[in-house]
């Protein structure tokens, strides 16, 4: 995953990407609604992203397996 800055043109995301087409993104709102974050809680965020990017995460599928380690199931 990466950090992607874009903005609303008619109703559509616009943002220059190398992504192929038909890639799945997530977008967050800068602003606006939704949810706030504190400065620490944005810090912390944030630093995940740059975890995830730089491959330092274990996917849904291998946190279900050691959960299911764990516990026996």
């Amino acid at each position: 995953m990466r950090a992607v800055a874009g903005t609303v043109i008619g109703g559509k995301i616009e943002f220059e990407t190398d992504l192929p087409d038909g890639t799945p993104v997530a977008v967050l709102v800068a602003g606006g609604g939704g949810f706030q974050l504190t400065a620490e809680e944005e810090d912390e965020l944030f630093a995940s992203l740059e975890d995830i990017q730089s491959g330092n995460y274990i996917d849904a599928d291998e946190l279900l397996q050691e959960l299911r380690t764990l516990y026996g199931r």
